[in-house]
């Protein structure tokens, strides 16, 4: 049982958390644009693909919580990013075969958005993980007769 529950904690909810807010930014993109499409919002087997990109994508958030630095956590979870990506949507998804070289340039287009999220995402965990530096009450190690 309590395995079940540390199961659902650490992947399936957040799976579900990262799935939902990909389907609403999905949906917002799909009415913001002019399409020929009359219904909104994705095919049964774009869910699906969504869905394995998101428990995916919570496995490799998996590795910031890893005792490696920082730097070699970034790196691993860029590249486990971008792998998730194309193979689940230029490979699986089949858009490799419509775009060609274009696949690149998405590729490489994602790669500026994690850059863009990531930066600002860092520059707060300093801020944040000084502040609990600074709130940490010193203790003298010293005495004044040494």
């Amino acid at each position: 049982m309590e395995l079940c529950k540390k199961i659902l904690r650490q992947y399936v909810y957040p799976t579900c958390t990262v799935f939902t807010v990909i389907c609403f930014l999905f949906t917002a993109v799909f009415f913001s644009v002019q399409t020929e499409y009359k219904t909104p919002g994705a095919t049964p087997a774009g869910l699906g693909l969504f869905l394995l990109f998101s428990f995916i994508l919570v496995c490799a958030n998996k590795i910031f919580r890893s005792k490696l630095s920082l730097p070699l956590r970034i790196f691993l979870h860029f590249i486990a990013t971008i792998l998730d990506f194309s193979v689940c949507f230029l490979l699986i998804g089949g858009y490799y075969a419509d775009t060609d070289s274009a696949a690149l340039l998405v590729v490489l287009a994602v790669s500026l958005l994690y850059i863009v999220i990531a930066i600002p995402c860092l520059i707060i965990r300093g801020i944040l993980i000084n502040r609990e530096f600074d709130k940490k009450k010193y203790h003298k190690v010293f005495s004044k007769t040494d």
